[in-house]
């Protein structure tokens, strides 16, 4: 701040005083203000991280769980011994483990949740009930298909090395 205000000081600003028009003066004055302010002040770009596909059913310490599996993951792939692949496999089936068990408390909850709800609003809004259950169902079938998706992709990949392996 020191600077800017060392800046300003030092800068002469007859010129505008041979300017005619006030607002040409004014346009020159912000402009001669705005380039020192740049100057003295560069912009800074910060980076952010924005994590918008957050899972809710995954805790922080889970979070702080796959960061774990991936720093072996890389520790293993720049050195790839058998004790670092044991260490991550292990590791990574345990989180696998963790976040199986997270997410099907977490959509058993809803469920639950959705059950009560219904016996608290009586017969009258049964309808509404079953649309709400319904939605959940899909949701949770999303998510199975997806998962499953992802298993049978891990699957074609497995068989397809076999099958090179057993060839060769």
């Amino acid at each position: 701040m020191q600077n800017f205000k060392q800046q300003i000081m030092e800068t002469s600003w007859d010129f505008l005083l041979s300017i005619n028009n006030p607002n040409d003066a004014y346009d020159q004055f912000l402009d001669s203000v705005m380039k020192l302010y740049d100057i003295i002040f560069p912009k800074q770009v910060q980076k952010c991280r924005v994590n918008k596909n957050k899972s809710r059913w995954l805790s922080e310490g889970i979070y702080n769980s796959i960061r774990r599996k991936n720093y072996l993951y890389k520790k293993y792939i720049k050195n790839p011994t058998s004790h670092n692949k044991c260490t991550y496999k292990r590791y990574k089936n345990i989180v696998t483990s963790l976040i199986r068990t997270s997410k099907s408390k977490y959509f058993g909850h809803q469920f639950n949740r959705e059950k009560t709800t219904q016996k608290v609003r009586g017969s009258s809004s049964i309808h509404y009930c079953v649309d709400q259950k319904l939605n959940l169902i899909l949701r949770i079938l999303t998510e199975m298909v997806c998962v499953l998706k992802t298993i049978m992709t891990s699957l074609v990949l497995l068989m397809t090395t076999l099958l090179i392996l057993v060839i060769t």
